[in-house]
């Protein structure tokens, strides 16, 4: 939805001086919802970290026994 130019210039004046107010930021749902899947993106890179170097570690132990 488009707003016209004052109207537009009015609601972001009030998003502003609301996030000064309560001291947080006005994100987008689809700012939102790319952070989310940012999130969970870096989350399984981490698991899938966490499982190479358990295989790794694994594998070590083994061949020093």
């Amino acid at each position: 939805m488009a707003l016209p130019a004052p109207l537009a210039a009015l609601a972001w004046k009030e998003i502003h001086d609301f996030e000064k107010e309560k001291g947080m930021s006005f994100i987008t749902t689809p700012e939102r919802i790319a952070r989310e899947e940012g999130r969970e993106e870096g989350r399984e890179e981490g698991r899938e970290e966490g499982r190479e170097e358990g295989r790794e570690e694994g594998w070590k132990e083994g061949r020093e026994q």
